[in-house]
């Protein structure tokens, strides 16, 4: 049969590598990590020369591999040249969210050597630098800032499972306050709604609550809005599965990322899936 899917998995440490390499074992990858990069195209070599009934093979490169950062574009030639079909996949995520990763798993940085007196941040910044022109190369880059391990699998799955052109729409509301996701293709602003948060009943509410939905959506500009809303991505949607994308991130923001935002995005939430789209939501700011 032959191998038929070829992935590369590499990034910055702490965005998800890991995980992405177990979510493909479990849709039937055979996954190699931790590899020397010259070590692929003979295993690839072996397979290919032996009856076997392997299909699909991914490989986890990080950064301590001592050739990733001099070696990687010559590997990727040799692999073309060889006419083995293959996906090179770039974990990322935001630096302070891979900071707060190493914080809570109380993991060494990989470029924090004994002995040596670094931050993690500063190890993190000299990392992201040197993977700087490996994902360039990448086939697909995923920012993993606003995924949890779940709905990072979740996409993985999306992305690798899917045989025709679908598109998965990632949902974010956030407070402007705590700054803009990073990852979003198309961001929304709508602080010019009413806001609730100035009425003392509704204030501890958030915009999973009806009675925050009814004030925030009882408007005129909130109905016109949504309308606009629709419109644009019944347009959007197709013309972006046309052109072959696959992820969309769509941020909502408000000024704290707890009642407009949210209302909104859960009301845009379930006309898409009315659509029939495919759609995950994340409330990043809800809690705070």
């Amino acid at each position: 049969m032959g191998l038929k899917k070829i992935v590369i998995v590499t990034g910055v440490s702490g965005a998800g590598k890991t995980t992405t390499l177990q979510c493909l074992e479990d849709i039937g990858y055979l996954c190699i990590d931790n590899i020397p990069l010259y070590f692929i195209s003979q295993i690839l070599a072996t397979f290919t020369a032996t009856k076997n009934e392997l299909e699909k093979i991914a490989f986890g490169v990080n950064i301590l591999e001592p050739y990733l950062i001099d070696h990687f574009e010559a590997v990727l030639e040799t692999l073309n040249s060889q006419d083995y079909i293959f996906k090179v996949i770039f974990l990322d995520a935001d630096d302070q969210v891979i900071l707060r990763r190493f914080s809570e798993t109380r993991r060494r940085h990989p470029l924090n050597k004994e002995n040596q007196k670094t931050t993690v941040l500063s190890n993190i910044l000299e990392e992201r630098d040197l993977l700087e022109a490996i994902k360039d190369k990448a086939d697909k880059v995923i920012n993993s800032s606003n995924l949890n391990a779940q709905k990072l699998k979740e996409m993985i799955k999306h992305l690798f499972l899917t045989d025709k052109n679908s598109l998965m729409i990632n949902l974010v509301s956030f407070g402007f306050k705590y700054g803009v996701p990073l990852d979003s293709d198309m961001t929304f602003d709508v602080r010019f709604l009413a806001n609730p948060y100035y009425d003392p009943v509704l204030k501890p509410l958030t915009g999973n609550d009806p009675k925050i939905q009814n004030f925030v959506m009882e408007t005129q500009a909130a109905q016109t809005f949504f309308n606009k809303l629709k419109d644009l991505f019944d347009f959007l949607i197709p013309e972006f599965e046309k052109e072959g994308k696959t992820y969309l991130t769509i941020g909502i923001g408000c000024t704290g990322g707890k009642h407009r935002s949210v209302t909104i995005l859960n009301q845009l939430k379930d006309y898409m899936h009315s659509k029939g789209f495919n759609v995950g939501v994340v409330h990043r700011d809800i809690l705070k």
